[in-house]
């Protein structure tokens, strides 16, 4: 597995940065030109990040200083120097790269992002009509003198989360392109692509995956890929099916959001034909992290994540995740067959029609293993079997709260084993009482349960 290999040391790309600016023009791309007082432009070139996050003005989200939304006619300026929110930025950076996501608006409005020490252009950064669900785009802007960024907000009010990808720093190499001229891309990092709505090498996660193998290289050992996937949220009628040695990172949970309707008749215990993201091995190493992955499929099963590529724990990993599935029958977020997975920080939501059959937040089946810490599992909605975690293999539960209308832990078969630490179950189990093996554990009402989580 790769883990965030986009680091400040390695050059993507390069673009023409005009700083000293007295005029702006924000393209439709989301990027910005300015021009300087003496006409004589500088070259700046382009530093790409891990992406993090330097704002979020929702309260329950709040990254930065400020946790309110930016109202009507009111611009807000955040430093963009040092360390601000989760970005650390060197000083004398002269421009930033950013996917800025406009979330809970309460009027039609546009957002303008300008530097600092210059007069509010007449253009537009981003768009939106009221109530319109989180909108994303990617904004390319210069900074002031002093290393600042402002956000303007025409009506209404809304909340903005930015996402740092890259910052500009001056730069005398190569030669200097004509004035607005994007001058040369420059390298990019090998195995490393990029999803986005606009931009970025493919616009699917899906299409990603697919070129790995086809028209790029093939992912090995030696070879790993990292797909980077941009805020938003990107809808892959067929799934994705991941490949070995490649891993995806969303831009966080509700930032990045991959979506399928993919209901149908095949079972999830039986294959991961109706899953959005399936891991088929027989031996898989990946790793997913940080995005929210759903499925609304109706018919007869429905599935988030199904494993079935991990032989040995570490080799398949889910970290920083929300899965949630809806609208079939049988519906089931996570599902582990006859593989190993480990899971760092989840939440995961099965949720059956009035008078489905099952509701499964995770199923661990078919001789699986299991580690899970962190997590939140819940399951409702179906008229019977609302389990949190079906188990007929083996599993640990560390530090997490797991929920279920009916039952939250049902250790089925009789090799079934559930090992439980630090963790609330707001449901009964299911299961022979030895095969739960339960320390520091608790019910609904916070009573202490017993070894065998009675």
């Amino acid at each position: 597995m790769v883990a965030r290999l986009i680091r400040g040391g390695s050059i993507w790309r390069s673009r023409w940065v005009l700083g000293s600016a007295v005029a702006v023009l924000c393209l439709g791309s989301g990027e910005l030109l300015s021009a300087s007082a003496s006409n004589t432009p500088s070259v700046s070139s382009f530093v790409p990040i891990t992406p993090c996050r330097l704002l979020d003005t929702r309260p329950a989200n709040v990254v930065g200083p400020r946790a309110t939304p930016i109202g009507p006619a009111a611009t807000y300026t955040a430093a963009v120097w040092g360390t601000n929110g989760n970005c650390t930025i060197p000083a004398g950076a002269t421009g930033l790269s950013m996917d800025v996501v406009a979330v809970n608006p309460t009027a039609p409005s546009f957002l303008t992002v300008f530097p600092a020490d210059q007069p509010l252009p007449l253009a537009s950064s981003l768009n939106w009509v009221a109530g319109q669900p989180p909108t994303p785009n990617a904004v390319t802007v210069s900074l002031s003198a002093d290393g600042k960024v402002s956000f303007y907000n025409n009506g209404g009010a809304v909340d903005i989360a930015v996402d740092v990808v890259g910052y500009y720093v001056p730069t005398s190499a190569g030669p200097q392109g004509p004035k607005g001229d994007p001058g040369d891309p420059g390298p990019r990092p090998a195995q490393v692509l990029w999803v986005a709505k606009s931009g970025g090498d493919f616009t699917s996660v899906a299409a990603a995956v697919n070129a790995i193998g086809t028209t790029l290289p093939a992912s090995d050992a030696a070879h790993p890929y990292v797909i980077e996937v941009a805020p938003g949220t990107y809808t892959e009628p067929g799934g994705v099916t991941l490949k070995n040695h490649v891993d995806i990172e969303g831009s966080g949970v509700d930032n990045t959001v991959i979506t399928c309707t993919c209901g149908g008749t095949t079972s999830p215990f039986t294959d991961g034909s109706t899953a959005t993201l399936r891991i088929i091995g027989p031996t898989m190493t990946t790793e997913v992290r940080d995005l929210t992955i759903t499925n609304t499929g109706s018919g007869t099963y429905a599935a988030g994540v199904w494993n079935g590529g991990g032989t040995a724990f570490g080799s398949v990993v889910l970290r920083n995740v929300s899965i949630s599935v809806s609208g079939s029958t049988g519906t089931y977020a996570l599902v582990n067959d006859a593989s190993n997975m480990s899971v760092d920080g989840a939440t995961t939501r099965a949720t059956g029609p009035n008078g489905g059959t099952e509701a499964f937040s995770i199923a661990n089946i078919g001789g699986a293993g299991m580690a899970l810490h962190n997590v939140l599992a819940d399951a409702a909605g179906a008229a019977t079997s609302r389990i949190g975690v079906f188990n007929n293999s083996n599993i640990e539960l560390h530090d997490s709260l797991i929920g279920g209308t009916d039952v939250s832990v049902d250790n089925a078969g009789g090799g079934a084993i559930a090992y439980v630490s630090n963790t609330q179950l707001s449901r009964a189990v299911a299961g022979a009482p030895a095969s739960f093996l339960c320390v520091g554990t608790f019910g609904g009402l916070y009573g202490a349960l017993g070894a065998h989580c009675a």
